[in-house]
């Protein structure tokens, strides 16, 4: 009994060595270097870099790649000082954004202190006068390209002629520092972006509608089948939010019995990346660009998955302007405070706005977040920048600059009008336009009844072409206001307006020698006034006056 618990004892003894032996623990990598990047000038990637040994003490390669926000052909990323490392062989790849340092001698390990210092020497450079994007630079000693916002790692695999369901089981079997593999699930635009530029040839990703025909799935990830496309071409399109990147606007078109999806290679400009569906062999003339070259493998989420620390991130924002005033008013003349909130950072990488006088070249007459303009008595437009500011040093920029527009409204300049009199109680105050205001024809005129309290407004008259006089018999007088204001500032809040008193008043009526008069020749009912008892005196009907009476009162 003894004997056999001593020989259990020395296998597990054995096996627990064997197992210490043939596990490698991976280092750990820790980069710091978010900053502000000016652009068209060499910034190094970080400001420091260490590495914590695991099983190794070097790797045979360390590897960068712009994995968010690269733009093909402008950006690079090279070592600042080669000479200062003979032994290192730089290849940088325009095609994946890659940068891969190696031994010159291959297959030679190099030291970790050694690729710490190679990191701190590697610079970044745009000759972009205005990126449109921040850059986020993964570093690994692994191969395989890892995406920040995932936290998964990619890898394109060569071989030619492989159909779809053999690539499936290829990438299952394949594992990477612990990580299980799998036919890339492409759920986002950085997914697909990235493994587009990896691709080099036509390469199958995990999408099939081969259980049901239309009904497009992701069927290989860790996150079980995912439905993501319903329908073929024009007719058909994303579901439940999901991501897709299909080479429009036909595909996937079902053009023989195609239930595998694959990244497009070589199709032309703008299709980098984009997706076309095949048949799970694909072309079988390998000079077609639909013959299979390979396969995209995605890395983590699985369950048992290790977690891994072998990348690092660095980002390198763009100097922006955030947020701005554009666009200030102003009525008559007078100054305006321009404002823009910028993308700073910290103390070290902060943003600062240089206003301009010009779109191009010009006169820079501020720096800072704010600029008060000088008195201004006409529409001025200022130019601002965003550009780097480290605390010591203030960068210059080309970056395209922002108009701030000022805009100088004229105030209407209103002529001191007398009281308004006329001989009947409708008044047309339209007329009144040009005596106010010289320049009446790019003007708006309101009229207001005067409110209970002085100077304040009441009713707004609706139509300033019939106003009625709504006097007393004892006052003949009345104030309205006229607001009148430049056409073109209203709607503004405030509008550029100027506000006139005008007295009504209704003189004495003169009868127009037109006026239509009736004869009433009804005096004596004898021909002997004075006889007969009469005495001269006769009552009249006074109703048959009443129209004229009426016409007399409202006569013009």
């Amino acid at each position: 009994m003894k004997f056999e618990k001593i020989i259990t004892y020395i296998f597990c003894l054995f096996f627990q060595l064997l197992l210490s032996q043939t596990t490698t623990i991976p280092p750990t990598l820790n980069a710091t270097g978010n900053q502000i990047y000016n652009p068209q000038t060499n910034i190094n990637i970080a400001t420091s870099f260490t590495i914590t040994p695991g099983t190794n003490t070097g790797e045979i390669a360390v590897y960068f790649q712009i994995s968010e926000g690269y733009d093909f052909d402008i950006d690079i990323l090279r070592l600042e000082n080669p000479n200062s490392f003979p032994d290192i062989e730089s290849n940088w790849s325009n095609l994946e954004g890659k940068l891969t340092l190696s031994h010159k001698t291959p297959g030679t390990i190099i030291p970790y202190s050694k690729i710490e210092d190679l990191v701190l020497d590697v610079i970044f450079n745009s000759s972009d006068t205005n990126p449109s994007s921040d850059k986020k630079i993964s570093i690994s000693v692994g191969d395989a390209n890892y995406l920040p916002s995932t936290g998964h790692y990619y890898e394109y695999v060569p071989s030619s002629g492989i159909t779809w369901s053999d690539a499936k089981a290829a990438a299952e079997s394949r594992t990477y520092f612990g990580l299980k593999g799998y036919l890339a699930t492409l759920r986002s635009e950085e997914e697909a972006t990235l493994c587009g530029e990896q691709a080099k040839g036509a390469g199958w990703i995990g999408a099939s509608d081969e259980r049901s025909e239309g009904t497009w799935e992701w069927v290989t990830g860790p996150e079980g089948i995912i439905h993501f496309w319903e329908g073929t071409g024009l007719s058909g399109g994303p579901v439940n939010g999901e991501y897709s990147n299909w080479n429009d606007p036909r595909e996937p078109n079902q053009s023989g019995n195609e239930d595998y999806a694959h990244i497009t290679y070589n199709l032309g400009p703008g299709t980098v990346g984009e997706w076309n569906d095949l048949s799970n062999t694909g072309s079988l003339n390998p000079s077609s660009n639909y013959y299979p070259q390979g396969y995209a493998v995605e890395y983590g989420g699985s369950p048992g998955d290790p977690v891994l620390n072998i990348s690092d991130v660095v980002e390198l924002t763009i100097p922006r302007i955030l947020s701005a005033s554009t666009v200030k008013d102003i009525c008559g003349s007078g100054s305006a405070t321009l404002n823009a909130t910028t993308n700073s950072i910290d103390s070290q990488n902060g943003v600062e706005v240089q206003w301009w006088d010009s779109l191009i070249n010009g006169t820079l007459i501020a720096t800072g977040n704010s600029f008060n303009t000088p008195v201004l008595n006409s529409t001025t437009i200022f130019y601002a920048v965003p550009v780097k500011n480290d605390g010591i040093n203030i960068y210059n920029s080309f970056a395209i600059r922002t108009p701030f527009e000022v805009k100088v409204y004229e105030k209407p300049i209103l002529n001191v009008i007398p009281e308004i009199e006329q001989e009947n109680t409708i008044f047309n105050l339209d007329d009144l336009k040009d005596d106010l205001s010289a320049n009446s024809a790019n003007e708006l005129f309101e009229f207001y009844e005067l409110g209970p309290t002085p100077g304040s407004f009441g009713t707004k008259i609706t139509d300033p072409t019939n106003y009625i006089f709504t006097g007393s018999s004892t006052n003949n007088e009345k104030n309205i206001i006229a607001v009148v204001t430049n056409k073109f500032s209203f709607g503004l809040t405030p509008a550029c307006n100027e506000i006139a008193m005008i007295k009504l008043r209704v003189g004495a009526c003169d009868i127009p020698t037109t006026f239509l008069s009736r004869d009433v020749a009804v005096c004596e009912t004898s021909t002997d006034p004075l006889g007969g008892g009469q005495d001269g005196f006769e009552t009249f009907d006074k109703t048959i006056f009443s129209d004229t009476e009426a016409d007399l009162i409202t006569a013009e």
